[in-house]
């Protein structure tokens, strides 16, 4: 995984420590102060949110996984492809190579034959 493709982790910790751990302390802390009732409600309702919220970036984090597995498998398929840039030239895929011409037959950097 590339780094900009997990750039809710970190936000799926904290926001899992402010949810779920937290509530977890002030429902221990209300038992020592003897006043569960009044926190009890708001204590699982954090708790609940606090997992859907984590569920639901848990289920982004494997959907991103899947999308970089599949692009990886397109790319390794058809890495002895060029492809073509703006600026007219070509791109090798084996190496990344900006500067392939179009009648080039194999790439100058990586020597890689295209098809």
């Amino acid at each position: 995984m590339d780094k900009d493709d997990i750039w809710f982790i970190p936000k799926m910790i904290g926001l899992w420590l402010f949810f779920v751990v937290f509530p977890v302390i002030n429902q221990i802390f209300a038992k020592l102060v003897d006043k569960e009732e009044n926190f009890t409600h708001f204590i699982y309702g954090t708790m609940i949110l606090g997992v859907l919220i984590t569920l639901f970036f848990a289920l982004l984090m494997k959907l991103s996984y899947n999308h970089e597995k599949y692009l990886k498998k397109y790319f390794m398929r058809r890495r002895r492809c060029r492809i073509e840039t703006v600026d007219g030239f070509y791109q090798c895929l084996y190496c990344g190579n900006e500067e392939v011409k179009q009648d080039d037959k194999m790439c100058s950097v990586c020597g890689i034959r295209f098809v």
